[in-house]
């Protein structure tokens, strides 16, 4: 069914079988805000519910399940889910821990930097080890959407909001990236 057709489906009153088009998962959705938005949910047709979660409250996260018809929840506490499992065999749960520690570095920066004070930045970077330690340098980039030096670094400089120069030498920390550790 083409969208035009789903559309007019919608317009003459009718329930049109086509999939909506756009999915969407709620993080927090046992909490004031999350079941707002699963209020605002339940009069949409254009929006499929694929996912909630929540913290601890398997029993909410499970009620909900079942209301809205997801056929997957997350909870964070690993006992919580233990339950929800036990609960909601229909379902799948994932569990997991709370995240993992990012991998900061400390190295000494290879080339000087200039960036704009006032927010904290993440910059691509390149880490290598020289004579036993770790040198970092940033490498050019042109924003977010620059694919090319986010797949060339191995790394983020982190610049503080606080600094707008760094010296050559100077140390400085370094968020090295998940698949590199």
């Amino acid at each position: 069914m083409s969208d035009w057709e789903y559309r007019g489906a919608r317009l003459a009153g009718l329930r049109p079988t086509a999939p909506p088009s756009k999915r969407l998962l709620i993080l927090g959705s046992t909490g004031s805000i999350g079941t707002q938005a699963l209020d605002v949910l339940a009069r949409s047709e254009e929006i499929e519910l694929v996912g909630l979660s929540a913290e601890r409250s398997w029993e909410a996260l499970v009620k909900q399940a079942r209301t809205h018809r997801v056929g997957r929840i997350a909870l964070v506490d690993e006992q919580a889910a233990r339950a929800a499992i036990d609960a909601w065999p229909e379902g799948e749960v994932l569990s997991g821990a709370e995240a993992r520690p990012l991998a900061l570095l400390e190295a000494t920066l290879g080339e000087a930097m200039h960036e704009k004070a006032g927010l904290t930045h993440f910059l691509p970077a390149r880490i290598e080890w020289v004579a036993g330690r770790a040198e970092v340098k940033a490498l050019a980039w042109r924003g977010s959407g620059d694919i090319g030096a986010l797949s060339k670094a191995n790394c983020f400089l982190v610049v503080p909001e606080d600094r707008q120069e760094i010296a050559v030498g100077e140390r400085v920390t370094v968020l090295v990236r998940g698949d590199v550790v």
